[in-house]
């Protein structure tokens, strides 16, 4: 094998070792510059990352604040409901008996009105039987004259065997200046 020669070594010239020697830090500042560009753009990265993180929390902190006052609103109202309700309730169990006899004496009034009503119309009905049943037998003229004789009977208006429409104060006068329509008479304080 063959050797180069000890003084090829030596035989590199002092100027040549100048301009490696300038190379090599030529390089260095160039890997230090760009070292130092890399560190400048991430830690500008981390300062945009860091930036937007804070935005997103606020923006989020914003949108949780909006969500409890509409949480809070809702609270506030379904307490004035349920309150309501409550007073509502306490009154109807406490009144229970007086509302329910109320009811019960309405529906008894009503049941006797349509028994009254039905008793009248079993009446006509029964007078009617005996109209038809004395005309039966009759000769065209008895027929002409005892029509005659019973026409205002027979002809009469059954409408008014009816039942009376009641006039109340709340149907007198304009819709505006009616007072509004009560089921029961509610709880103290009103609704």
């Amino acid at each position: 094998m063959v050797q180069p020669p000890a003084d090829a070594e030596s035989a590199q010239s002092p100027a040549d070792a100048a301009d490696l020697e300038q190379r090599i830090r030529a390089y260095r500042e160039l890997y230090d510059e760009r070292q130092l560009e890399q560190k400048q753009r991430r830690e500008k990265m981390m300062e945009r990352y860091a930036k937007r993180q804070k935005e997103r929390a606020e923006r989020f902190d914003a949108m949780m604040k909006q969500r409890e006052e509409r949480e809070a609103a809702i609270i506030k109202e379904q307490e004035k409901l349920r309150d309501r309700y409550t007073g509502e309730r306490d009154y109807l169990s406490e009144h229970h008996q007086e509302l329910l006899q109320m009811a019960l004496d309405r529906k008894e009034e009503s049941i006797k009105q349509h028994e009254e009503l039905r008793r009248k119309a079993e009446e006509r009905q029964a007078e009617y039987a005996r109209y038809r049943s004395e005309m039966e037998g009759l000769s065209p003229e008895e027929l002409n004259a005892y029509l005659d004789e019973r026409s205002t009977e027979m002809s009469r208006d059954t409408r008014r065997h009816q039942r009376p429409i009641p006039r109340s104060p709340r149907m007198a006068g304009p819709r505006w200046q009616r007072p509004p329509p009560t089921r029961y008479p509610g709880p103290p304080g009103g609704r």
